[in-house]
C-alpha cells in the first residue's frame, strides 16, 4: 500500500512538474510585450495601473514555476551545482543593497553587518541568491513598519565554517511551524502565514547541495533568525561541483523581481489631484471598508471602487474591528484568510454587537469549499464571492446590498418613527430601535434632552448612533427627535382638550412662540390652525 501511494504522489508531482514547464512559455509571451507596452509614456491612468497588477502577478507566477521545477531537479538529481570561489562578504552586500528602497518604504530598520571582509567561500551563486532573495523576501512580508531585520557575516573559527544570519522583528512561528517549517508544502497556521510551501523546502535543498546547513530559530510574536552554515575550503565538493573558470557564476538578478514581488505593493502611479492632497472627486454617498491582507488585492479594489464609493482600509482582523466601530461603514468586504482573527470570526462580531449588526458583509475569498460558504451564511454575512471573481459581479452584489439596505429603511419608519414596524430583517436591529424609539419617548417632555443621554443609556458613542440611525432610518438622531416631538404634539392637539403652551412644554420646547415657528415650518399651519381643523 505504501509503495502504491508513492508512486500516486510521484505521479502528481511529476504532473505539476510537466504543468509548470508548459506554463512558462505562456508566462513569457505574457511578461514580453506586457513589459514593452508599460513603456509606453502615453498610456493613460487607469490602464497603467492595471498593467502593474497584472505585471507583479505574472512575476509571482513565474517565481512559483520556477521553484516547483528547481525542486524536482534536486529530488532527482539533475541540478548540480558548479561552486565558484567569492567574498561572502561582498557577494551578501550586493544582494541586500537590493532591498534598501523596500526598507526605506515599510519603514523598516535594515542593517548589514559584516564581520570578515576577506571571507572567501566556495558557492554557486545563482543557488544562494536564490536562498537569501527568498529569506530577505519572508522577512520583509512578515515585519512589520518601525521593526529591523538583520544581516550578519561572520566565520565560526572552531568549525570552520561561514556563517549568514537573517534576523528580523516579524511575527515569528510557533514552535509548530518552526518544527515543519522546511518541509515541502508545509504552511503555517492560516491566522498568520500564507504562502505554498515550496520556498523555505528549496531553500533547504539548495543549501544541502553546498554541504551547509540552514537552521530557524522563532517565537510566535518575537521574531526570526535563520542561520546558514557553509564549510570553507573546497574538499567538500566533487570535481564535476566545481567550476574554476567561474563560466557559470553570472547571477540572474531577475530574480530581484521575483523573489521581491511578495514584499512590495504594485506601483501605482498618482493623479495630479492625488499628489497635491486634495480629492479628484467629490464626497461619496456610501462608504466601504475593504478588510483583506494582500496590499495588491486591497489596492485593486481600492481602484475598482473609489469613483463610487469612500473606500477604508484594514490590512488585519484587530483593525478591521476597530475601523467597523469607529468610522461605522455601510458595506464591509471582507477575507476570510488573515492576520489574526478570521474573516468569518469578524463577521460573527459585527453582526451580534449593535453598533454594527446592520451592515452588510460580503466574504470575498479564495477558499471555495462549501463548508466556509454555509458557515459564513450561518454567520449572517450577506453574501460569499470566491476568487477569482468577475469585478462586474462583485459592482451589482454592492449595489444591490446597499438598495436593499436603503429599502429596508421604510420597514423602520412609519408616520409616527416612535412606531417602529416589527417586519426588520434582523432581530439586533429591531431590538436597537425600539430602545431608541423608548428612550427618546421617555424623555420627549424634558427640553434638556440631547443625544449624549441616549448614547450613555444605550452604550455607544456619539458617532456609532449617528451612522448607525442613518443607516437605518435615513435621518440623523436631531432630526428624529425634532419629528417624535412634533408627531407627539399633532397627537396631542387633535386628542387632548390643553392649552397649546401646555402642549408646547409636554413635547419639549421651552416657549409657545418656538414651538409654534417649528410646527408651521413643518406641516404649514400654525397649532392653532391644524387643531381648529382636526376638532373630533
Amino acid at each position: 500500500m505504501s509503495e502504491i501511494a508513492e508512486q500516486a504522489n510521484e505521479a502528481k508531482l511529476n504532473f505539476f512538474t510537466n504543468i509548470s514547464h508548459e506554463f512558462r512559455t505562456p508566462l513569457s509571451l505574457i511578461l514580453a510585450p506586457l513589459e514593452s507596452i508599460r513603456q509606453n509614456p502615453k498610456l493613460p491612468l487607469p490602464l497603467k495601473q492595471n498593467l502593474e497588477f497584472i505585471n507583479k502577478n505574472v512575476l509571482r507566477l513565474l517565481r512559483l514555476v520556477n521553484q516547483l521545477m528547481d525542486f524536482r531537479k534536486i529530488e532527482h538529481g539533475k541540478m548540480k551545482i558548479k561552486a565558484t570561489e567569492n567574498n561572502l562578504g561582498d557577494f551578501v552586500k550586493e544582494i541586500a543593497e537590493e532591498f534598501r528602497t523596500l526598507a526605506h518604504k515599510k519603514n523598516i530598520s535594515f542593517n548589514l553587518l559584516i564581520k570578515e571582509r576577506m571571507l572567501n567561500v566556495w558557492f554557486d551563486m545563482q543557488m544562494l541568491d536564490k536562498v537569501l532573495f527568498n529569506l530577505l523576501s519572508n522577512a520583509y512580508k512578515f515585519t512589520n513598519e518601525h521593526g529591523f531585520i538583520n544581516i550578519s557575516v561572520s566565520k565560526d573559527t572552531i568549525t570552520q565554517m561561514a556563517v549568514i544570519k537573517i534576523e528580523d522583528s516579524g511575527i515569528g512561528m510557533n514552535p509548530e511551524a518552526v518544527k515543519h517549517a522546511f518541509d515541502l508544502f508545509f504552511q503555517a497556521d492560516e491566522a498568520s502565514l500564507k504562502g505554498t510551501g515550496i520556498g523555505l523546502a528549496l531553500s533547504k535543498q539548495l543549501i544541502t547541495l553546498h554541504h551547509g546547513t540552514i537552521e530557524l530559530k522563532s517565537e510566535k510574536w518575537k521574531g526570526s533568525v535563520f542561520e546558514i552554515r557553509l564549510p570553507l575550503g573546497a574538499a567538500h565538493f566533487a570535481t564535476d561541483e566545481i567550476d574554476e573558470a567561474g563560466k557559470d557564476s553570472a547571477i540572474q538578478y531577475d530574480d530581484v523581481r521575483i523573489y521581491s514581488v511578495d514584499t512590495e505593493t504594485a506601483a501605482i502611479p498618482k493623479d495630479d489631484g492625488e499628489m497635491s492632497g486634495r480629492s479628484s472627486t467629490p464626497s461619496k454617498e456610501h462608504s466601504i471598508l475593504l478588510i483583506e491582507d494582500n496590499a495588491d488585492m486591497r489596492s485593486f479594489l481600492r481602484l475598482q471602487l473609489e469613483n463610487s464609493y469612500e473606500i477604508c482600509e484594514a490590512e488585519n482582523s484587530s483593525a478591521g474591528l476597530n475601523m467597523a466601530f469607529d468610522i461605522v461603514p455601510d458595506l464591509i468586504i471582507c477575507d476570510i484568510i488573515l492576520p489574526g482573527d478570521s474573516g468569518l470570526a469578524i463577521t460573527e462580531k459585527l453582526k451580534n454587537d449593535i453598533r454594527t449588526s446592520h451592515i452588510p458583509i460580503i466574504i470575498l475569498t479564495a477558499k471555495i469549499e462549501i463548508e466556509n460558504q454555509l458557515e459564513s451564511l450561518r454567520l449572517k454575512a450577506d453574501a460569499f464571492i470566491t476568487k477569482p471573481f468577475n469585478l462586474q459581479y462583485l459592482h451589482e452584489m454592492i449595489n444591490n446590498l446597499l438598495r436593499n439596505r436603503e429599502s429596508l429603511k421604510e420597514h423602520y419608519t412609519s408616520e409616527l418613527p416612535t412606531e417602529i414596524r416589527t417586519g426588520v430583517s434582523k432581530k439586533i436591529d429591531r431590538k436597537f430601535l425600539n430602545e431608541f424609539a423608548a428612550i427618546v419617548e421617555n424623555n420627549i417632555s424634558n427640553e434638556n434632552f440631547t443625544v449624549e443621554n441616549i448614547c450613555r443609556e444605550i452604550g455607544i458613542s456619539r458617532v456609532q448612533l449617528y451612522r448607525k440611525l442613518k443607516a437605518l432610518l435615513g435621518m440623523n438622531v436631531n432630526d428624529y427627535i425634532l419629528n417624535v416631538r412634533l408627531q407627539k404634539s399633532k397627537y396631542l392637539l387633535t386628542n387632548e382638550d390643553i392649552t397649546i403652551s401646555e402642549i408646547a412644554f409636554k413635547v419639549g420646547f421651552s416657549s409657545q412662540a418656538y414651538f409654534s415657528t417649528v410646527f408651521k415650518s413643518k406641516f404649514s399651519c400654525t397649532p392653532s390652525e391644524f387643531k381648529e381643523t382636526h376638532k373630533p
